[in-house]
């Protein structure tokens, strides 16, 4: 699989949930993604590629008789960025007259590496896009390797 080196800031759509994912909030998937087997976690994610060339993240499941592979866009659906931003403690403004792309701002608590209290911000053109950003900085940093398909 051949990737591409992004700035976090840049991320958006499947390269954004991608990294989501990839940073590690995959992993309480089941919660959002209940199923009918007795296994409802995932092993992993990857991305996929619909037949009208629309990409996007999708969860793949422990049990290989499950069939659901799930979408999986915590940048646009509130159901799975809802308990991201919860969990995380990720808190949000909105920038009054700014620039389309910087209308909302993210800020999540941290340590940095002697364990003293810092914060992390970004921003988005919407509060989900500027959360997750913020959660994948501060768990991957300012930049990530995405998949050459999923590169914006």
């Amino acid at each position: 699989m051949t990737t591409t080196t992004i700035k976090t800031a840049d991320l958006t759509g499947a390269a954004l949930d991608y990294a989501v994912a990839m940073a590690g909030a995959w992993k309480h998937a089941h919660e959002h993604f209940p199923t009918m087997t007795l296994d409802s976690t995932f092993k992993g994610y990857r991305a996929f590629r619909f037949e009208g060339g629309r990409v996007v993240c999708q969860l793949v499941p422990n049990n290989p008789f499950r069939q659901d592979h799930v979408i999986y866009e915590p940048s646009s659906t509130w159901e799975i960025a809802g308990l991201i931003i919860e969990r995380e403690l990720i808190s949000t403004n909105h920038m009054q007259g700014r620039a389309e792309q910087f209308r909302w701002q993210a800020l999540i608590p941290g340590r940095d590496k002697n364990g003293l209290a810092e914060t992390r911000d970004c921003y988005g053109p919407t509060l989900l896009t500027a959360a997750m950003r913020c959660y994948v900085a501060s768990k991957l940093g300012g930049t990530v390797d995405i998949p050459q398909e999923l590169s914006p």
